[in-house]
């Protein structure tokens, strides 16, 4: 049975842990970044502790990379896929994936590790947010963040006809 995923926010965590940072420590880590990846929610936070305003993910991509000079910036959106952006203005959107929730815990690293893998490989920004969304999906779809990922449970997914799910404002582009 395939149903679509429950992502309440209290089923997903925030890697901005509740008083374990600053406006400060955000600053200077941004600062030395190349790289950010966050949720959506985590986009909407960022924006509220440095003082802007968070209108659409592509303004807050634009905005965080022009500011801190940052060579890309991912946000993912839990079941409804990711969007990416790149120092250049290259933009990307990979929709999710309808599958059987079992465990949300570790897809988030899932996906970084998976866009990191390819991106720092030379592989283009979807190709890279692209192998990144179907790790994210398939660590959601089994039971452990820790849990083995196989190459057959990757092509599994990438090869089948999987329904997917699509945030609003993205359908097209």
């Amino acid at each position: 049975e395939i149903k679509e995923c429950d992502w309440s926010s209290d089923v997903c965590s925030s890697d901005l842990r509740k008083k374990c940072y600053s406006p400060d420590t955000v600053t200077q880590s941004l600062k030395h970044a190349d790289i950010l990846k966050l949720n959506d929610d985590e986009a909407v936070m960022l924006f509220d502790i440095l003082n802007l305003k968070y209108d659409t993910v592509e303004n807050f991509c634009t905005e965080i990379i022009d500011r801190y000079s940052l060579s890309c910036c991912l946000v993912t959106m839990n079941k409804k896929g990711a969007f990416a952006m790149s120092e250049d203005n290259r933009k990307v959107y990979v929709p999710g994936y309808k599958l059987k929730l079992q465990d949300s815990l570790g897809s988030g690293d899932a996906f970084t590790a998976g866009f990191i893998h390819n991106y720092l490989r030379g592989k283009s920004l979807k190709k890279s947010c692209e192998f990144g969304n179907i790790l994210g999906a398939v660590c959601a779809a089994q039971k452990g963040a820790t849990r083995p990922i196989t190459r057959e449970m990757i092509d599994t997914l990438r090869n089948t006809d999987s329904q997917r799910l699509y945030a609003e404002g993205f359908d097209t582009f």
